[in-house]
């Protein structure tokens, strides 16, 4: 779809959402408008309303006054009406009748009754030869009967609904012919007054003037007695008081209450909007004619500010690219320039991040596969070496995990600028490596490729500079990190003809550098690819002899040295797989710890030691100690000492009868965090013995720093007493020394000789172990052993030994 179509397809349905939006909340402001126009009418006919009855009500009082003025009215007794007076009487009221409906059309009747309730006189709206009107009178007002109104009071008003639905107000006046002062006619008896009614038939419907629209609207009056024979007396208040009340409203109804009658003003049904149709029509006219103005100069304005822009552009890139040349940057400031401008810059950008790593500029993997493959090409054409270095960061994770990820970021770009260094100086100490190729991979993983060389030997010499970026570890915010390098080197064509075969080689070796303990260069060849698969074969077996508890412990008793009584046990980790028997916890822990799988095993040692330990001291009242070897990784494990304090708290073991092992090569790598966390495991009470002391690079000022308790002299060391020459002091004696200085526990491992076990009894060494004095036990020879060295079995009912060694579970 083309620039100018989407456009009308997109900004013809948003103007037109918007109008329609717009339209639709004005015609119901519109509405509203008329809606709350004709509330107020409404208030102002009811009040119209109830004013007019007052009017009629007072001018029905004051008419009939005046009838009551009149002689032949005056002169009325009931025992004397002639024939003549009462044609008299009819005449008067009729006359009376006929003027007072010119001033009041909705007039019904006028009546005069004897003080026995006999009709005198009536005049209607009717045919004169019809029968009389019938007036209904309230039983409480009947006064032939002994009701009606009292001494005291003069007029009543009531209504009463007629024959047809019709509503009347009725005013009833109660008189003394002859007696004109009305305070006195109320000193009479009953018995001596007549009364006269005057009935007004109320407005049914009205006509609501002055809405929006000019004609009018009909108004239903719903007017009913405020509750059933009503009637109220007005004696000396005004009339206003029984024909107004107050006035409320809901939406198009009116209502007032009175104390005569109760009135209803309702509107007809959709009065509002019919009323408002018409401006509506106009408004609804006007949006219309609004939209396509406003659509027609948004779209020319788009399409000359927009549209017109990119599509020049879109044609000078076709031009360009029709040429053959790329995209240049135009020098002008324009609309169409800066559109250029931009999108070339796009262009750059995105070509950089498709070749180069975001964090540290280098290549990536993509661009590093095919550069790499066009020197492999171009070298063998010419009969060149090509190296391929993989390198990867130890310890980086720690990193990672210690200081966070924004520290591990900052790592990884100076590591990056040293190897960049390293590639610009490198013609410094190659004779003729013309082609290189430096890119992160992944992650702490980078590579390194050298064409054009002649010897493996370049290579060689760049991947010992490499090394020695990481001698002294890398400062990051003014902290010292312990990042060191593994590396691999492969060459093409001896090790492969393709990246993917050379990179497979490079990753081969890199993985030999860190099995042999980091730090390290390993040049491929063809050995390390069986060590390789012998290494695949060892995770397999290590992960099937978890699933199949394949695990079990063996314990090498510890003596003390002075008086050869047990001191405790060091529980040793052994597997019944057959791919492990072989081998042995050297090769496959190792293995363990670079797969991940060891912390699964070091969780289930410490366990099944603890309760071992646990076992020995309920069933023999064992009070020696278990020594438990601990992996590197578990150095910076924060939640090793809720799971220390968890067993012990589960095994009830005092955590003095605990020693963790760790190995001296884990000094190299310490650091604050390990620090801290040997040191709450000391505060908690639990021994750390370094193990196969003398072997690594731990220096004395280390010895006093970390927080250790005991040393093991390794085996190596213990061997040297069986050929001691008498002129140089065998280097256990110093070690022993040693730990004496800096008041530590010392423990002699591989004891396996009687000249051994001598010489160190004489040294001072505190603690020996080794098969000289017992080999490794099972946990049946150790209930065995300790019935040997003393202890008895706890009571009849004791756990029974177990048949078989522990198993991971």
């Amino acid at each position: 779809m083309r620039l100018n179509q989407r456009l009308n397809w997109t900004l013809l349905p948003v103007i037109t959402a918007v109008f329609v939006l717009a339209a639709l909340l004005t015609v119901n402001q519109t509405v509203n408008n008329s809606e709350a126009y004709i509330e107020r009418s409404l208030a102002l006919e009811l009040e119209n309303y109830q004013k007019r009855l007052v009017e009629q009500a007072t001018l029905m009082d004051n008419s009939l006054r005046l009838l009551l003025s009149y002689q032949v009215v005056r002169s009325l007794r009931e025992s004397n009406i002639s024939r003549t007076g009462s044609l008299s009487l009819q005449y008067l009221v009729q006359q009376f009748h006929s003027g007072l409906s010119q001033i009041l059309p909705n007039l019904e009747v006028v009546q005069l009754y004897s003080p026995k309730g006999q009709l005198l006189v009536s005049a209607d709206n009717r045919d004169p030869f019809a029968q009389p009107y019938q007036l209904q009178i309230p039983e409480h007002l009947q006064w032939w009967r002994g009701s009606g109104l009292s001494p005291q009071e003069n007029t009543a008003f009531y209504l009463y609904r007629g024959s047809e639905s019709e509503h009347y107000l009725v005013m009833l006046k109660g008189f003394v012919p002859g007696l004109t002062n009305i305070r006195n006619s109320r000193q009479l008896s009953p018995e001596s007054r007549f009364y006269a009614v005057m009935t007004l038939k109320l407005d049914q419907s009205l006509t609501l003037q002055g809405t929006i629209r000019e004609p009018s609207s009909t108004l239903s009056v719903d007017i009913a007695p405020t509750a059933p024979d009503t009637w109220v007396t007005s004696g000396d208040q005004p009339l206003s008081t029984l024909f107004q009340g107050e006035i409320s409203q809901d939406k198009d109804t009116a209502f007032s209450r009175t104390p005569i009658y109760t009135v209803h003003l309702i509107t007809e049904d959709g009065v509002a909007w019919r009323d408002s149709q018409q401006i509506v029509k106009y408004e609804l006219l006007l949006f219309f004619c609004s939209l396509l103005l406003t659509y027609a100069l948004l779209r020319g304005l788009i399409h000359h500010y927009v549209i017109a822009p990119v599509l020049t552009l879109a044609g000078q890139v076709k031009r360009h690219k029709k040429l053959g040349h790329p995209l240049q940057m135009s020098p002008g400031r324009d609309e169409i320039s800066q559109l250029n401008n931009a999108y070339v810059s796009l262009l750059s950008n995105v070509n950089q991040l498709a070749s180069y790593d975001p964090l540290t500029g280098l290549a990536n993997r993509r661009n590093f596969q095919k550069t790499s493959q066009q020197i492999l090409d171009k070298d063998g054409e010419a009969g060149l070496l090509t190296a391929l270095l993989f390198i990867d960061l130890d310890n980086f994770k720690r990193v990672n995990d210690n200081y966070g990820h924004e520290t591990g970021d900052e790592l990884l770009k100076e590591y990056a600028l040293r190897l960049q260094e390293v590639v610009r100086t490198s013609d410094l100490v190659l004779p003729s490596p013309k082609k290189l190729m430096l890119a992160r991979l992944a992650g702490d993983e980078f590579a390194l490729v050298l064409g054009g060389l002649r010897k493996p030997g370049n290579a060689v010499a760049i991947a010992r500079r490499i090394l020695g970026l990481t001698k002294d570890g890398l400062v990051i915010d003014q902290v010292k990190h312990r990042v060191h390098v593994s590396l691999g080197v492969a060459l093409a064509p001896r090790d492969g003809q393709d990246l993917i075969a050379l990179m497979h080689c490079a990753d081969t070796a890199m993985y030999q550098a860190k099995a042999k303990g980091k730090g390290q260069c390993i040049v491929y060849n063809p050995n390390l690819a069986q060590q390789q698969q012998t290494r695949l074969r060892i995770e397999q077996a290590l992960q099937e002899a978890l699933e199949q508890k394949q695990f079990y412990l063996m314990f090498q008793p510890i003596y003390f040295s002075r008086n050869m009584q047990l001191s405790g046990f060091e529980a040793l980790i052994r597997c019944s797989h057959p791919d492990l028997q072989e081998i042995g916890p050297d090769e496959y822990i190792p293995v363990a710890e670079s797969n991940g799988l060891i912390r699964q095993i070091d969780n289930w040692v410490m366990e099944e030691g603890l309760k071992t330990l646990a076992m020995l001291r309920e069933s023999y009242g064992f009070d020696g100690s278990m020594s438990i070897n601990l992996s590197a990784i578990e150095l910076q494990n924060r939640e090793l000492l809720l799971k220390l304090n968890g067993l012990l708290t589960r095994h009830t073991i005092a955590p003095n009868r605990v020693e963790l092992e760790i190995t001296e090569t884990m000094l190299v790598d310490w650091d604050e965090t390990t620090e801290q966390l040997l040191s709450e495991l000391k505060a908690m009470g639990i021994g750390v013995a370094l193990d196969d002391f003398g072997t690594g690079f731990t220096g004395f000022k280390q010895l006093f720093k970390h927080s250790v308790s005991t040393l093991k002299i390794d085996r190596s060391f213990i061997g040297e007493l069986d050929r001691g020459d008498g002129h140089t002091r065998p280097l256990a004696e110093i070690l022993l020394e040693l730990g004496c200085i800096f008041n530590l526990d010392t423990v002699a491992e591989g004891v396996e000789t009687e000249t051994q076990f001598t010489r160190l009894r004489a040294l001072g060494c505190n603690r020996l172990q080794g098969y000289y004095l017992s080999k490794p036990l099972t946990l049946d020879d150790v209930t065995q052993h300790l019935s040997e060295q003393g202890y008895e079995r706890i009571g009849e009912e004791a756990q029974e030994d177990t048949n078989s060694p522990p198993l991971l579970n």
